[in-house]
C-alpha cells in the first residue's frame, strides 16, 4: 500500500507499523524506524496529550482529547489485566 498511509496500531494506541506517508501523516517529525523497537514505539493517544507538535495538528484539540480518553476507558474496561494498559 505505498501509494497511500498506512498506520497498524495496537489497542493501546500503540504504532506498530507504518509506511512512509502514514509515518509523515501522523508523526514525521519522528524517527521513521521507531515502532520497529518496542520500547520506542510511538504511541498516539500518549503523543495527542504531551507531544507540542501532535496537538497542533487538530483543529479541535479538547474534542480530540475527549475522544482519546473515552476510547481508553472503553478498552481498559475490554481488558482489565492489561497492566501496561493500566
Amino acid at each position: 500500500m505505498a501509494n497511500v498511509p498506512t498506520v497498524i496500531m495496537g489497542r493501546r494506541n500503540e504504532v506498530l507499523a507504518w509506511n512512509p506517508l502514514g509515518h509523515l501523516l501522523v508523526a514525521g517529525h519522528t524517527d521513521l524506524d521507531a515502532p520497529s523497537r518496542p520500547f520506542d514505539r510511538p504511541n498516539l493517544t500518549r503523543m495527542l496529550f504531551l507531544d507540542p507538535h501532535t496537538k497542533d495538528l487538530y483543529r479541535n484539540w479538547r474534542d480530540e482529547a475527549s475522544l482519546a480518553v473515552a476510547s481508553l476507558r472503553f478498552i481498559a474496561a475490554q481488558h482489565q489485566d492489561d497492566a501496561e494498559l493500566t
